[in-house]
């Protein structure tokens, strides 16, 4: 008996090495691709919040006049209807 792979038997090889290769991006790569996203989402919120304090902090002064303006200025609305 001959035991050498038919045409169709070898051409499944690459498909099986396609497969592996993605059971392995399934696996092992996908889980650590979504860790280093979350290393730099996580960074970035991080760094959203610093911006956000250091924003206010420089600007507290004009934030808290331009609500004392508006503010002002709804009541004066409120009054008048």
């Amino acid at each position: 008996m001959d035991y050498t792979p038919t045409p169709h038997a070898t051409a499944d090889v690459p498909s099986g090495k396609a497969d592996a290769f993605l059971d392995y991006i399934e696996r092992e790569l996908i889980p650590f691709v979504g860790d280093v996203a979350d290393i730099f989402y996580k960074a970035n919120q991080k760094n959203v919040r610093i911006m956000e304090r250091w924003w206010i902090f420089e600007n507290k002064a004009n934030v808290d006049k331009a609500t004392q303006q508006a503010l002002e200025q709804w009541k004066s609305q409120s009054n008048g209807a």
